[in-house]
């Protein structure tokens, strides 16, 4: 499993809601397949459609494998007024080492079902409420940067490029 680059469609539109009742796929599996793929990249969240699954579904990451949540249907049924601006990155292709500064709501309370089909609702706080919007934008074809403004992005690419040249010093050295 890869995951797709930025302008992939599935990744670039609203996706449709997960139909529970006709389930295109086992949630039990694609859990599963959205947790290794998660852990295989070192992430704190995957939504399905950045492995092309056209599906409004993401996973965030728990202790471990186990205790990682699934997101079927997630919605934000209220959030903070308070906003907090914290640095992101993405796992999406062509992201990769791209971080900037977002400004997103303190907590959200969000409402979801699980990989049971079973309805769920929870406030989440500090970076598990960041990362479920974050997912969250991934299911309605927003990307973290299209939450920065070019010249915030022009910084976060050169940024990258500075990165990108350390590693290869480092690699060369070994």
């Amino acid at each position: 499993m890869k995951l797709v680059p930025q302008d992939n469609e599935t990744l670039r539109n609203k996706l449709d809601p997960f139909d529970l009742e006709n389930s295109p796929v086992d949630l039990k599996e694609l859990k599963e397949s959205l947790v290794e793929k998660m852990f295989e990249e070192n992430g704190i969240g995957l939504a399905a459609n950045q492995l092309g699954y056209p599906y409004r579904v993401f996973v965030i990451r728990g202790k471990n494998k186990e205790e990682s949540v699934m997101f079927v249907n997630p919605e934000i049924v209220n959030q903070s007024e308070y906003t907090v601006n914290r640095q992101e990155g993405c796992l999406t292709g062509g992201l990769e080492d791209i971080y900037a500064m977002v400004k997103r709501p303190d907590w959200v309370t969000a409402s979801w079902y699980d990989e049971n089909k079973e309805r769920q609702q929870r406030t989440f706080t500090e970076m598990t409420a960041r990362v479920f919007q974050h997912e969250l934008d991934h299911l309605d074809g927003i990307l973290f940067i299209d939450h920065c403004s070019k010249l915030k992005l022009d910084r976060a690419i050169e940024k990258r490029s500075k990165i990108k040249r350390r590693r290869e010093k480092v690699s060369h050295v070994e």
